[in-house]
């Protein structure tokens, strides 16, 4: 009723400044929109980086969930601020952002900008503020903006701060969203901060609604002036506004059914049809102006592209299926007779298309054979071509290397006849200026020499040995160069030092400077000292520790042992290698004895573990190869690194799977190259005790390498030990995954997995066995002799083995407590003849061999006819039966000398006999 009675109103009053507002307040009201918020749909077009594995692609979906596996983040080491552009689908009024942070994230501050355009694409646009954004965490916050436009600007303003979770201070997103309305530039809705349009554009709108026609010139059309009423008087032909006005139709379809995907096709394709037919327009309008030239050629490329367009607008016709669209598939009824000359028609034109394909096809053939054949032809020739000039390119160098070495061989005659006369000429100078110069010291310092000569022989023999003592006069030449470039003046020890380094002898053999400057507090100096020293070990030994090297091995382990304790890991290196040095000869000679080698070197291995403990893996890495070659040493005692590793246990500390880590993964680290270097002997330390207190609670540690570390000690040890650590390790209690775990890598390492009925017989300690060793099943009587057989060979061989092994190694222990050259000889060839006789026991395959052939001998008689009572015992059930312990070590001995194996002496064979008779009591 109020808009009524204003309408009658302005239509009866005469038009005067208040009636003019009136109606444009009320034009204004009308053509308004009503509020149409929804979620706006974009793509992003721009983003300063981005970390490789997320896409910024994740960020368009539709739904609000937040998702932890499609998200974008900036790149590791980027630097601030940040951009991400987001381009609407349609200007839009914009009300609110909705931002998630990716989890771990978190982004401190952002700024929101807007952007608006008429063309171009975001680097073109004006952006201005709309709102900021605080502290956006992984849950869903709301940023307030304000304004109209297409483009969206976020810029990230600083980096987060870095913590354990995001080290490198970057953002992240997981999601974003756009609350606004769709508008179009002429919706009643302006941007008061940057005005859409001018007057003149508003005026010539309202002239073509009035139907009233102007020149291109003046209207810009494009697609983002354009909306549902407009396409009435659009710039294009009629064909192409009539699908322009179906499209629009399908587009508001689209809108209220929300379906988003087909809206955005919609939008894109409006866009490009609009393009499409105002193109057409002017084609067909310089069509009729080129006609009416007669400008031909200008007609006839004009229809061209006409056509084109043309066909181009009719595929989006039949994609969005069009009014236009359902008018060209309406065809009239056709009769019989012309159904039936198409028919006759179209087989005639493939009919014709076929004969003429095949045509081609030959013709092709044919060519393709004729330029193969040129091909082939040309490639001979060039071949040819290549050979002569390769022939007459390798006659030329032939040539010149015979000039060149004749050439080279007369310079090197020259030259080695010129060097002989300039090396006579030299020697007599020499010779000669040595004969001078040696008078001229014996007429000028002969008495100062033999001055100096005699008081350095008195501070030798007749002086203080805390002040100048032999080990001075030997170290001289290598610490004076090492101290002058470390600079400084060193300070001399304090006596009671001195005095306690002289009783130990270390003094004499070091002197007072070098162990003074090894305790100094200057580092330059102790490093100075100890690369002095190594120098010193590596040179060439004295003569008069020839033979009597004690005193220069504990020297050596002193000075060792000092530079392992210094806090400096390039000294502490330098120790390491003045150990390994002094424990190979000649400096640990054969005048040292077993046990004072172990009471010397028993310090190092408290050092070397507690750098295998430490984090510094140049250091471990280096302590625990130093290690493993101190125990090669023939004195060293393996039991001796066994209850050092299990020294935290044994004094009542806490169990392997609450200690620190680092300590238990250095224990079982040593633990396991020490098994894998030297294997398990039961007569030197009981393995069944480091299983259960070290191993055992190792796999139930919480960090993963010391479990990984536990299950490869535990697969070393079953290669060696068998069957007893599968039921130990099953005892355990151990969790079901872990224990499956552990089973699969046992069977793996016996070739388990898989297999057939087994049997499995354990490998011997000593011997180094594999474990469980893999014997079929025998189906027959002789089958079964012959593993009965192969169990009793293998039980003498290995009883012989432990016994002979056993005794000779005492037989060593017993000779190395004297220092005699004669009894280590001795003892190291006995030691030569047990392992020759363990590894003649060992071979298996010469009585194997035998076995075999007399199997195959029965299974002959058998098939030759001969009846099962006729047959004679075979040769592996009656020396079964027969064995005694008179002529076990003979039947062994014959076993064993298989053919290739060298036989063994009588007395060898009587041993083996012995050893045999024992081991079946």
């Amino acid at each position: 009723m109020i808009e009524l009675n204003l309408e009658l109103q302005i239509m009866l009053d005469p038009i005067n400044d208040s009636t003019r507002h009136q109606f444009v307040s009320y034009a204004s009201d009308k053509l308004r929109l009503q509020s149409l918020f929804t979620w706006v749909p974009f793509s992003v077009v721009g983003v300063s980086s981005e970390l490789h594995g997320t896409s910024v692609e994740d960020l368009t979906r539709t739904d609000l969930a937040v998702n932890t596996t499609h998200t974008w983040e900036c790149s590791r080491y980027c630097t601030f601020p940040q951009e991400l552009v987001l381009r609407m689908n349609y200007r839009c009024e914009i009300a609110h952002l909705v931002l998630t942070a990716k989890e771990d994230r978190f982004i401190p501050e952002i700024d929101v900008l807007i952007g608006d355009g008429l063309s171009g694409s975001f680097l073109d646009v004006d952006y201005r503020r709309a709102g900021t954004g605080f502290n956006i965490t992984s849950s869903a916050k709301q940023v307030d903006t304000l304004g109209i436009g297409s483009f969206i600007k976020i810029i990230f303003k600083r980096a987060p701060p870095k913590t354990n979770k995001n080290p490198c201070g970057q953002v992240g997103l997981s999601l974003i969203k756009v609350w606004g309305q769709p508008l179009g530039y002429f919706k009643g809705v302006v941007n008061e901060a940057t005005p859409l349009y001018g007057q003149a554009d508003l005026v010539d709108k309202v002239l073509i609604e009035m139907g009233l026609p102007i020149s291109d010139d003046l209207v810009k059309w494009n697609h983002a002036d354009v909306d549902a009423k407009s396409y009435t008087y659009a710039p294009v032909d009629e064909e192409t506004r009539q699908t322009l006005i179906d499209m629009e139709r399908q587009r508001n379809r689209a809108y209220k059914t929300q379906d988003y995907e087909l809206l955005k096709n919609l939008v894109r394709d409006l866009k490009i049809v609009f393009e499409i037919g105002n193109d057409i327009l002017k084609l067909k309008r310089e069509l009729e102006i080129s006609v009416g030239r007669e400008d031909f050629d200008s007609a006839i490329e004009q229809r061209n592209k006409l056509r084109r367009l043309e066909i181009k607008r009719d595929q989006f016709d039949a994609l969005y299926e069009t009014s236009r669209y359902e008018d060209m598939i309406a065809l009239p009824g056709l009769s019989d007779e012309q159904l039936r000359k198409m028919q006759e028609d179209e087989q005639a034109a493939l009919h014709a298309k076929m004969l003429l394909e095949h045509q081609m096809t030959l013709q092709e053939q044919e060519e393709r054979l004729r330029q193969q054949e040129l091909d082939r032809l040309r490639m001979l020739e060039q071949q040819r071509t290549e050979d002569m000039l390769r022939m007459q390119k390798l006659q030329q160098q032939q040539m010149q290397q015979q000039n060149q070495m004749q050439i080279v061989d007369d310079e090197e005659e020259e030259e080695k006849r010129r060097k002989r006369a300039e090396e006579a000429r030299l020697r007599k100078e020499k010779a000669e200026e040595k004969k001078r110069r040696l008078k001229e010291t014996m007429a000028n310092n002969n008495q100062e020499s033999e001055t100096e000569r005699a008081e350095r022989e008195r501070n030798i023999r007749g002086g203080d040995p805390l002040e100048y003592n032999d080990g001075d006069a030997d170290l001289e030449p290598y610490l004076k160069p090492h101290l002058a470039s470390a600079g400084g003046n060193v300070e001399k020890l304090g006596l009671e030092a001195l005095r306690r380094a002289l009783n130990d002898g270390t003094l004499l053999v070091v002197g007072v400077k070098l162990w003074s400057a090894l305790h100094s507090d200057t580092w330059r100096h102790r490093e100075a000292a100890s690369q002095a020293f190594l120098e010193f070990l590596n040179s060439p030994i004295l003569p008069k520790y020839e033979g009597k090297s004690k005193k220069l091995f504990l020297a050596a382990c002193d000075v060792a042992q000092q530079a392992m304790r210094d806090k400096l890991l390039q000294i502490y290196f330098i120790g390491l290698k003045m150990l390994q040095t002094a424990m190979k000869p000649p400096i640990c000679g054969d005048d040292i004895p077993h046990k004072l080698i172990l009471t010397t070197v028993k310090p190092f291995i408290q050092i070397l573990k507690e750098k295998i403990e430490e984090l510094n893996f140049r250091a471990r890495d280096l302590s625990l190869e130093a290690m493993l070659n101190i125990f090669r040493h023939p004195a060293m005692d393996i039991k001796l690194l066994i209850d050092s590793i299990m020294d935290f246990v044994d004094k009542g500390g806490p169990a392997p799977d609450k200690a620190p880590w680092r300590i238990v993964l250095a224990r079982c680290e040593i633990l396991m190259y020490a098994i894998r270097e030297f294997g398990i002997n039961p007569r030197s330390w009981d393995w069944h005790v480091v299983f259960h207190k070290l191993v055992a609670p190792s796999l139930n540690n919480a960090n993963p390498d010391v479990r990984l570390l536990a299950i490869e000690i535990v697969k070393i040890m079953y290669k060696i030990v068998g069957q007893e650590v599968r039921e130990l390790v099953q005892e355990i209690g151990l969790k079901a995954n872990l224990l499956q775990n552990i089973m699969k890598e046992l069977n793996k390492t016996d070739g388990q997995g898989g297999a057939g009925t087994t049997k499995y017989m354990t490998g011997s300690i000593i011997e180094g066995a594999k474990g469980l060793e893999q014997i079929p099943e025998a189906q027959d009587e002789d089958a079964e002799a012959i593993r009965r057989s192969q169990m009793s060979l293998k039980g003498g061989a290995t009883a012989l083995a432990n016994s002979a092994s056993k005794t000779e190694l005492q037989n060593v222990r017993k000779s190395s407590n004297s220092p005699t050259k004669d009894n280590v000889r001795a003892s190291q060839d006995k030691v030569a003849t047990s392992q020759e006789l363990m590894r003649q026991s060992q071979n298996k395959n010469s009585s194997q061999e035998m076995l075999r052939q007399s199997k195959n001998n029965g299974e002959m008689l058998r098939a030759s006819g001969g009846s099962q009572k006729d047959l004679s015992p075979s040769p592996v059930r009656a020396s079964q039966t027969q064995l005694s312990p008179q002529k076990s070590g003979s039947n062994l001995n014959k076993s064993l000398n298989g053919g290739a194996q060298p036989p063994v002496s009588q007395k060898s064979g009587e041993k083996l006999g012995s050893a045999m008779a024992g081991s079946q009591k």
